[in-house]
């Protein structure tokens, strides 16, 4: 039986994208195992990662309710956002600032290199927000500490396997 989890400890505006997302995985009947490689490239299937986010991205911002918003209609052709101007969308929405990134390159209202940099921004503002939230709850994170018995190589192979179709999910869950 498939299974959609999320990370109860994950940025709030972020979980709903995150379901839409895995949903539209099961929809697909293609895996989305996430800490993978997402949408980039080097990613093991890209293309399935940009269209789940895609289709999440459409459900919570419809194109023309986010093309009517006041600020992107301010914005006119202009390509380049401000994060206060993210941030305000984001809000408007419910979902991250990435998240509306995203959406308005898909709409043809920013550059890819504009979104790449601030994709790499918004990393390590994520990747920061992590280390204090973990330095401020003590102890390495939850991942770490299922994965260190099992070792990496045997989880590696443990969701390999499950991507080959040669485990289910219950035989994943049992490993």
């Amino acid at each position: 039986m498939p299974v959609i989890l999320i990370n109860g400890k994950d940025r709030g505006n972020g979980r709903l994208f995150t379901l839409l997302h895995e949903f539209c995985h099961l929809a697909l009947r293609q895996s989305g195992v996430s800490n993978m490689g997402g949408d980039r490239n080097d990613a093991p299937h890209p293309e399935v990662e940009k269209f789940c986010n895609a289709v999440a991205a459409a459900a919570l911002m419809p194109r023309d309710w986010l093309l009517q918003e006041t600020l992107v209609v301010q914005k006119g052709s202009l390509k380049s956002w401000r994060d206060d101007e993210l941030e305000a969308l984001a809000l408007r929405f419910g979902v991250s600032q990435k998240a509306v990134l995203r959406r308005l390159l898909t709409l043809g209202r920013t550059t890819l290199a504009f979104y790449d940099s601030k994709r790499a921004e918004f990393q390590k503002i994520y990747a920061q927000l992590d280390e204090q939230k973990e330095a401020s709850e003590g102890g390495p994170k939850y991942h770490y500490v299922v994965q260190s018995p099992l070792g990496r190589t045997f989880t590696q192979l443990i969701f390999q396997g499950y991507h080959d179709r040669y485990f289910t999910l219950r035989d994943v869950a049992v490993f």
